[in-house]
């Protein structure tokens, strides 16, 4: 009997063992990690293609894929346990980037994509520095100088609604001297009036500053304003100047930016990809670590969250508004009209529509307040969540 106890206890110590052990670097047992050699005998610790192909010391040497079970794959070269070379990482969640590494991160030119967009340039211990281009999903496309993974430095961006910045970065704001190029679009009169300039030398806001339509108050949507003379309330000669030197080397450095994202582009096309994509099964301690990265999936309710959405409302209203009395129909119309021009605010961005009926004296985190107590289907599409990527790269 107790012979047949220790053989049970035996056997459940080894299939406790053999669960715990879900993958192998360079022969020692991993729970989460597989490393598949590539190498020659004169490559590895051992002559054979096993667990000891492409290892040095117990760590891997050499080329090989690296699998992270269940979250992602690196297919590239390591020296002494760390990637080296050119190689690919690539998440399952979508994140994938080809390029150079150097001691273990990403240093060189690389290509990275991710949910918020692509990025093609320079990279210095594991971010992006030196010269690259970026261009996001919201179709904005920046190229410039970056420094720990900001803009920063000389750069052009062109943003939505065909605006477009030229000159000076800090820390992904546009800080320092640079001219700001606005489409009336953006003031209501679409491209009749042409495009209107700021120059000069930017600043932060401060909280008085705090605004929404750059048209009212100093402070432009995005946080920013220009320095104005304190008598004149001009651009001062010296700022303006200013500005249009660093105007002129953005460009030139923008230039540079796409020549780097044009090499990054070419090298990615060399790194070299593995036999297959299987990412594996993601294990229990994959489970844990991806928990607090999991966000439920709501349904959004919000008529306007597709801006088209209101105008299909319009033309319904319209449709019946010869059905109703002839008093009646007055009402429909006012109501069809405050429709059209909240719809078209809408489509500009957050809060638009209460900051154009306030007359520009609601503040950018009072709006927040108030939308926050609306119905989720009655706030502006900007202001609803959605389950979308990091706006930065």
């Amino acid at each position: 009997e107790s012979l047949c106890a220790m053989a049970v206890l035996r056997l459940f110590c080894l299939v406790a063992a053999l669960a715990a052990v879900s993958g192998d670097i360079c022969g020692v047992a991993s729970k989460q990690k597989l490393w598949e050699g590539e190498c020659t005998a004169a490559e590895s610790d051992e002559l054979s293609s096993g667990p000891s192909c492409s290892c040095k010391a117990g760590k891997p040497h050499g080329k090989g894929t690296m699998r992270d079970q269940g979250i992602s794959i690196f297919h590239g070269e390591y020296a002494d346990g760390e990637r080296t070379g050119l190689g690919l990482m690539s998440y399952k969640s979508g994140l994938e980037y080809k390029g150079s590494y150097q001691a273990d991160q990403w240093d060189g030119l690389g290509s990275l994509t991710t949910e918020a967009g692509h990025y093609h340039g320079e990279y210095a211990k594991g971010k992006q520095n030196g010269l690259g281009a970026l261009l996001n999903v919201k179709s904005e496309h920046y190229a410039g100088q970056w420094k720990d993974g900001a803009k920063h430095g000389l750069g052009s961006m062109e943003f939505e609604r065909s605006n477009k910045y030229v000159g000076t970065w800090a820390g992904n704001k546009r800080i320092g001297c640079g001219a700001y190029y606005q489409s009336t679009a953006h003031v209501l009169m679409g491209d009749l009036l042409g495009t209107r300039r700021k120059a000069g030398r930017w600043v932060p806001c401060v909280a008085d500053d705090d605004c929404l339509f750059d048209f009212w108050c100093d402070c432009m949507t995005d946080g920013v304003k220009l320095v104005l003379h304190a008598e004149t309330g001009k651009v001062s000669d010296e700022d303006l100047k200013c500005a249009d030197k660093a105007e002129e080397e953005a460009v030139q450095t923008q230039a540079l930016a796409m020549e780097a994202a044009e090499r990054a582009k070419l090298q990615a096309g060399e790194v070299p990809m593995p036999a297959d994509m299987d990412f594996g099964t993601v294990t229990d301690e994959a489970v844990l670590r991806q928990a607090d990265r999991v966000e439920p999936e709501g349904v959004n309710l919000n008529i306007l969250a597709d801006p088209s959405a209101s105008f299909y409302v319009l033309a319904f209203m319209m449709a019946i508004q010869a059905a109703f009395p002839p008093k009646w129909q007055t009402r429909i119309s006012a109501v069809v009209l405050a429709l059209v021009v909240l719809s078209i605010l809408n489509m500009w961005g957050p809060h638009y529509s209460l900051q154009f009926l306030s007359g520009g004296n609601i503040k950018s985190h009072e709006a927040d307040q108030v939308f926050a107590k609306l119905p989720a289907m009655l706030r502006p599409s900007a202001f609803v969540r959605k389950n979308q990527g990091h706006d930065e790269l």
